[in-house]
């Protein structure tokens, strides 16, 4: 077992963020969308507090993987679900679901970690809940090009 370290703790409350995000929708609150901002500090936080106090290691990786899936895949397509689910809507959730998932894994395997291939999830996730929240009408097709765009082998540098 491995001891939880300050880095570990923002991944828990970027986890916790999604966790909530997910609770807000299903309960049919509209603001279930706003669980995003905090989740994204989170996340970028304790890269920087792993860098920055050289704490990296496998726990903290499969953790961060773990609590992005929660905040940054399942979350958005449970908050955009909630909207009026018909069969495009699931369809657009799914598949951005199965890429989200896609994109972590293949992240995990990257040697070459100062930059991404393709959209990041925090970043798809913002598109599809702003997109959602601000033009619900688009969330479909918010869904499905943020899903492509995490699986088109585009380079980006890290911030």
């Amino acid at each position: 077992m491995e001891k939880l370290g300050s880095k570990d703790l923002l991944t828990l409350c970027n986890a916790l963020c999604g966790i909530v995000g997910i609770s807000l929708a299903i309960s049919g609150q509209g603001f279930a969308w706003l669980y995003i901002f905090p989740a994204v500090l989170f996340d970028f936080l304790d890269g920087r507090v792993a860098r920055r106090t050289k704490a990296t290691n496998e726990f903290g990786k499969e953790l961060d993987s773990l609590a992005d899936t929660v905040s940054f895949v399942v979350a958005p397509t449970v908050v955009a679900m909630k909207l009026s689910p018909d069969v495009f809507l699931t369809i657009a959730s799914a598949l951005f679901a199965c890429t989200g998932l896609l994109r972590l894994a293949w992240f995990n395997l990257q040697k070459d970690k100062r930059y991404f291939w393709g959209l990041p999830t925090p970043f798809a996730a913002l598109i599809v809940l702003l997109v959602n929240a601000f033009l619900p009408m688009f969330t479909v097709w918010a869904l499905a090009v943020s899903a492509l765009a995490m699986v088109t082998p585009f380079k980006l540098n890290k911030l």
